[in-house]
């Protein structure tokens, strides 16, 4: 399910198998131009020589609850990211595009030739945004070039701004979101917002997407607690400049994924994923690779023998039963349930690990190594 105002912008549905970049010819969305009437331009004065461009992600999550209306994180390459309420504002966007859906050209009704249609128009039920009551929001602002034309405003202002990069973020500190609050956090959709104006002239694109998120979930409350909103803080400056980003970042994507899967054997497939893209080389050798993962696991986890044990049992029974769903075999649905519900909790323990380290910490060794990257150097995010 989806809602957009044209056929460009970028789209993401977790749970769904999708490009990770985002671009201007990618999902759903909509540009569309507005200029002023002549008498509100400014007369006299020549049009500005450096248009400008400003890009938000947000993404919007069910039922939550923040110990402050905005949580700002560490700066982005120079975009700002914060975990806020949703507010006034972005309930009155929607509901003025809802609004302008229904009339002009262009406009859908239940009546029409869908081929003939100027823009995509799936429109996400109000009652699913009532219950959204938080969102993770990632901006940028840039200059353009002086010399860019009008009718490349957009695609000049998805280059200057690097969208794609602020979408992957802002999906990637609602994951970390998820690895603090015990309960089931969920986003319906995502939203994309740019703005490049020069002068009266401005291009103005919204997209928005609905993943495939859980349903029996929109009902769920939870509640951030203040005292773990430095730990969202340092957690997300690990993710983002730490000496373990690079080996975090894929997993804890994964782990987002696997957490909003409608069926049970697709999220336990997921976290098996999400289990080898912390644990396995690719020089690995082929035969059991279940044994080698758990063993790495343990020694990154440690733990006294009987939890070394149980560990070892749970990685194991996970990769049987990934193996047979992947081979065309359903074992019974408690199996699964418990396997995923057992290997959730090994990812969260090492992905905690691994963002709470100040070292660089191999893996698939489970040894520390001196840390080759400062916290100072930011992450790109970047998806190509």
């Amino acid at each position: 399910m989806a809602d957009g105002s044209g056929d460009n912008g970028p789209r993401r549905a977790r749970g769904s198998a999708q490009s990770d970049a985002a671009s201007p010819s990618s999902g759903a969305g909509g540009t569309t131009r507005r200029a002023l009437n002549p008498s509100q331009r400014p007369s006299g004065k020549p049009r500005p020589s450096r248009p400008t461009a400003r890009v938000q992600s947000i993404v919007w999550m069910l039922g939550g609850s923040l110990p402050a209306d905005r949580i700002e994180l560490s700066s982005l390459d120079g975009a700002s990211v914060s975990l806020r309420q949703v507010s006034a504002e972005d309930q009155a966007r929607w509901q003025d595009k809802r609004r302008t859906r229904m009339m002009g050209y262009g406009a859908l009704g239940d009546e029409g030739d869908a081929r003939q249609r100027s823009y995509v128009h799936l429109p996400i039920p109000e009652w699913v945004m009532d219950c959204c009551t938080t969102c993770v929001e990632v901006s940028r602002s840039a200059d353009l070039p002086a010399d860019v034309l009008d009718d490349d405003l957009f695609t000049a202002g998805f280059v200057a701004t690097d969208a794609a990069q602020l979408d992957t973020a802002a999906t990637a500190a609602a994951d970390l979101l998820r690895l603090i609050v015990p309960s089931s956090v969920q986003v319906p959709f995502t939203e994309f917002l740019l703005v490049a104006e020069r002068g009266h002239y401005s291009q103005n694109h919204q997209a928005s997407s609905t993943p495939g998120f859980l349903w029996r979930h929109v009902r769920d409350r939870w509640d951030l607690p203040a005292s773990q909103t430095a730990t969202i803080g340092d957690w997300w400056t690990s993710l983002a400049a730490g000496p373990n980003r690079d080996i975090i970042r894929w997993p804890l994507r994964r782990f987002g994924v696997a957490m909003q899967r409608a069926f049970m054997e697709d999220r336990l497939v997921d976290f098996v994923i999400a289990l080898e893209s912390l644990f396995s080389r690719e020089t690995d050798p082929q035969r059991n690779p279940g044994a080698l993962i758990a063993e790495r696991a343990n020694r990154l986890l440690g733990g006294d023998r009987p939890t070394r044990k149980l560990r070892t049992s749970q990685i194991l029974s996970a990769y049987g039963l990934r193996s047979a769903l992947v081979h065309g075999r359903l074992p019974s649905e408690s199996d699964i349930a418990l396997s995923a519900s057992s290997i959730e909790r090994v990812l969260r323990e090492a992905l905690t690990e691994l963002l709470s380290a100040l070292d660089q910490v191999d893996p698939t060794a489970g040894a520390a190594a001196p840390s080759v990257t400062s916290l100072a150097t930011p992450a790109s995010f970047n998806t190509t």
